[in-house]
């Protein structure tokens, strides 16, 4: 399992999930718009698990995937639950490609 570290910006880290120590990854090393982001076991050789940070300058956080470059995105800027996260072309002008840590 990879090691825990905070995320830093503009540096590739996996982003891995506490229940299931999986990485989020990008499906099938897609480049593509709209490609799925799933849970899938971190590879030390693969860059679509990989994900780095960039500060929007307001507080958000875009988060880029290391291979795609394309920014992880709640597709159609949905409000549901459940809906879909995908990759997508980073924009300056949504939200749903925008992102924040909170405690709980």
């Amino acid at each position: 399992m990879p090691q825990t570290v905070p995320l830093e910006p503009n540096s590739y880290e996996w982003i891995v999930n506490v229940n299931s120590a999986k990485c989020l990854n990008v499906a099938g090393a897609s480049k593509a718009d709209r490609a799925p982001v799933i849970q899938f076991t971190c590879q030390t050789s693969y860059l679509n698990d990989r994900w780095f940070t960039v500060p929007d300058g307001t507080g958000y956080w875009w988060i880029v995937n290391a291979n795609s470059g394309l920014c992880l995105n709640v597709a159609g800027a949905s409000f549901a639950d459940s809906a879909a996260v995908v990759q997508f072309t980073c924009q300056t002008t949504y939200l749903n490609d925008r992102w924040v840590g909170r405690s709980s």
